[in-house]
């Protein structure tokens, strides 16, 4: 058999080719790596900011088993339940917000004292009442908006704990008129507590450290 060394001319790259070729993929490449890059990050902050649900899902609720006082009324004012949902909200967005509120709303019902077992109150007093106050993301990071978004996010929680008073807890009301009764039973707690959670919340997101995750 006999060895032609033109054959292995033929098929054997010319000079240079095998560079030309990776510089030709080099964008591809490229374009590969800034993807890896961009989903790498965005993993670890999924990651960063699921712990800190978790850490803010535990924080409100030991926040709301220390009560500064109670109502005659009934209901209790808490050392800013609220405030660790408002802060993952605006520092995190609105589906952190939302997500770390129905959480903490559903660890309140199984840890805490159940007053009904309705599905109606299991979603009304603490899935939604607590889930709303992640709407104070949209309002941005200025303290102004801060304290709107959070006046308006407590309002949406007490209407929807005289909703659920007034439908499941009528019974309590006696001869007076349910709706009345469960705006004054809900209001007596939720004022005091909103001027708590304001208080407590401008003063921890006053630091840009704290609005901004990662400065």
């Amino acid at each position: 058999m006999s060895f032609d060394l033109r054959n292995l001319i033929r098929v054997m790259p010319a000079k240079g080719e095998y560079s030309m070729d990776i510089f030709n993929r080099m964008p591809a490449l490229r374009v590969r790596l800034i993807l890896f890059e961009e989903l790498f990050v965005m993993q670890k902050k999924n990651i960063i900011a699921l712990v800190e649900a978790g850490v803010m899902v535990g924080l409100s609720y030991v926040l709301n088993l220390i009560v500064l006082f109670q109502m005659p009324q009934g209901g209790s004012v808490t050392l800013g339940s609220m405030v660790p949902i408002i802060l993952i909200s605006v520092r995190r967005g609105p589906y952190w917000g939302i997500l770390t509120g129905v959480l903490a709303g559903l660890m309140q019902f199984i840890l805490g004292r159940q007053y009904s077992l309705h599905p109606l109150s299991i979603i009304l007093d603490y899935l939604l009442a607590y889930g709303i106050i992640g709407i104070v993301a949209y309002f941005g990071k200025k303290r102004v908006n801060i304290a709107s978004g959070t006046l308006l996010a407590v309002f949406l929680r007490f209407v929807s704990h005289v909703v659920s008073g007034a439908i499941i807890f009528y019974e309590y009301a006696g001869d007076q008129n349910p709706w009345i009764y469960s705006i004054i039973y809900n209001g007596s707690f939720l004022l005091p507590e909103l001027a708590v959670t304001l208080i407590l919340s401008l003063l921890i997101l006053s630091s840009s450290h704290v609005l901004n995750p990662g400065e």
